[in-house]
């Protein structure tokens, strides 16, 4: 549920895998630096809790798309 320090981004490298966005849901500060010093182009989306909330769903409306 919650990302940690990206090992799913690590596992889809190992993989070979092309990784055109990666989006995360953490809440620890410390775990956030190290995936932004590793993957600075990864996108925070703050407490995966928070599904529940409004911008949770509007957002997966606009990503729906991509």
């Amino acid at each position: 549920m919650y990302d940690g320090m990206s090992c799913g981004h690590l596992a889809l490298d190992k993989l070979g895998a092309t990784i055109l966005r990666y989006y995360a849901t953490e809440i620890d500060k410390y775990a956030i630096k190290t995936t932004q010093t590793n993957f600075p182009d990864t996108i925070q989306l703050g407490d995966a809790f928070q599904v529940r909330e409004d911008e949770w769903w509007s957002f997966f409306e606009q990503v729906k798309g991509v």
